[in-house]
C-alpha cells in the first residue's frame, strides 16, 4: 500500500496527532475540523451535500496485526484457528494505515468527499497465512477453518 504523501512516511502518527492538537487545542474543534459539519442549521438537501462532501471515508480490510489474538494459539497448539473459511483478503499493516491517515490529517481539504480502500500488497487465504508463520516461526503452523459458534467460544478461552 502507498501513503498518500510521501512526506507521511517520514512522520509518525503521534507526530501527527500532535501537530494537530497544536493546531485544534480542543478534542471537540477536532471532531468538528475532521467531520466538517456545515454550521448552519437546517435539514436541506445542500446542508447534506457539504457535510458529506466533507468526510473522508477509510475502507480498511483486516489488520495484519489481528494476528497476534492468536498468538496463544499459534505458539502453545502451532495451529491457526480462524472462522473464515477459505476467505481471502489482503492484510494491512496499521503503520500504513497510520501513514495515510497522516497524510489526509495534513492536508484534509484534498481528501474530503473521497473513499480510499486500504488493503495491503498481497491477497493471501488463512492456509497462505499458516504457511508464512510456519516458515517464520520455524514450526509448522496448521490452519483451523471454524464455524463461527465454535470461533466465539475459542476466543473466550484465549
Amino acid at each position: 500500500m502507498t501513503a498518500l504523501n510521501n512526506d507521511a512516511k517520514t512522520s509518525s502518527v503521534t507526530r501527527a496527532w500532535l501537530d494537530l492538537e497544536v493546531l485544534h487545542n480542543a478534542p471537540m474543534l477536532r471532531s468538528s475540523w475532521l467531520l466538517q459539519i456545515p454550521s448552519k442549521g437546517g435539514d436541506n438537501k445542500e446542508n447534506t451535500r457539504n457535510m458529506v462532501s466533507g468526510v473522508t471515508h477509510l475502507r480498511p480490510t483486516l489488520f495484519a496485526e489481528w494476528i497476534m489474538y492468536m498468538a496463544g494459539a499459534i505458539r502453545d497448539k502451532k495451529i491457526l484457528p480462524l472462522g473464515f473459511g477459505d476467505a481471502r483478503y489482503a492484510p494491512v499493516a496499521g503503520e500504513d494505515l497510520g501513514r495515510v491517515i497522516a497524510a489526509i490529517l495534513k492536508d484534509p481539504v484534498q481528501h474530503a468527499g473521497k473513499t480510499y480502500p486500504l488493503y495491503g500488497p498481497h491477497e493471501l487465504s488463512q492456509y497462505e497465512i499458516a504457511d508464512m508463520l510456519t516458515q517464520v516461526l520455524g514450526n509448522r503452523i496448521t490452519y483451523i477453518p471454524m464455524e463461527i459458534e465454535a470461533f466465539k467460544t475459542l476466543l473466550k478461552e484465549l
